[in-house]
């Protein structure tokens, strides 16, 4: 037999091998094991017919018309998984070595090399600085005076490589920068890892910073949701001073809600057994 496909490709391939009469009943069936070949342009690869009957059965069928079936299934093989990504380690290894930066960032006392792209990519904020002709395009120099250099250096880091530290920090902190700077990702991640953390510490931040935060990030709402999805945190919440974040009705609302979930998980009294009466036999 032979196959002619025009691929460089390595593939796998099986056949079924069918003997049948002139009424189409099958005779005998031979499948093959997986073959791998590269078929750049013609294969050849011998079938043969052993296995489909035996010597006697095939003396039997002379003069006897038959017609073999040939199924050929071809597959390419699995594909190697791509290697990881080293975009973030190298965005970060831009900004450590200050290699090609284009900009001065002013933050309290310290002065931080960056890139305009980095920057207008992340940050609609910055983006505007960048692109409208103001005073941070023509001088390429960020006043930040008023902002935490400590906080804002892992808020620039977490431009460039969209991943927060493993290390504890100050997710409020991060949060209000990201208000700030109109930064999406940074919002989602951090509100992300403070509903990860499940105290309540982290709910009433989220809480106070919807006040004070814009109103799209829709923190209250999410942390309302975390609270209806989690029986222990809900109740540890109703109990402590954070539950004052609540409107009475929020909070008859979550205390219907666990006190529903509490009667769902809560397992069934057990059957009370029955003595059956005592019979007394009197001689």
């Amino acid at each position: 037999m032979t196959i002619c496909i025009g691929t460089d490709a390595m593939l796998h391939a099986m056949f079924t091998m069918t003997l049948r009469d002139k009424n189409r009943r099958v005779l005998g069936v031979r499948w093959s094991r997986r073959f791998d070949f590269c078929p750049k342009f013609s294969h050849n690869h011998t079938l043969g017919a052993s296995g489909l009957l035996s010597r006697q059965a095939f003396a039997a069928l002379v003069d006897t018309p038959v017609m073999v079936e040939c199924a050929l299934c071809l597959c390419a093989p699995p594909r190697a998984a791509p290697p990881p990504s080293t975009l973030a380690t190298d965005m970060l290894a831009m900004l450590d070595a200050s290699a090609c930066c284009d900009v001065t960032l002013l933050v309290g006392s310290a002065s931080i090399l960056a890139h305009k792209a980095v920057l207008a990519a992340r940050s609609p904020v910055f983006k505007a600085m960048f692109t409208n002709h103001m005073q941070e395009s023509k001088e390429n120099i960020v006043h930040l005076d008023d902002v935490e250099t400590s906080s804002f250096g892992l808020f620039l880091r977490f431009l460039y490589s969209s991943v927060l530290p493993s290390c504890p920090i100050d997710l409020a902190a991060m949060l209000v920068l990201a208000d700030r700077f109109q930064c999406t990702s940074m919002v989602t991640a951090c509100v992300d890892r403070i509903l990860d953390h499940d105290n309540v510490q982290g709910m009433a931040s989220l809480f106070e910073l919807d006040r004070s935060l814009s109103p799209a990030w829709k923190l209250k709402e999410r942390a309302m949701d975390a609270l209806r999805n989690n029986i222990a945190l809900s109740i540890k919440f109703l109990a402590s001073s954070a539950s004052d974040y609540l409107t009475d009705e929020e909070d008859r609302a979550i205390d219907v809600q666990a006190r529903r979930s509490l009667t769902v998980l809560r397992p069934p009294p057990l059957p009370i057994p029955v003595k059956s009466p005592s019979t007394c036999v009197i001689l």
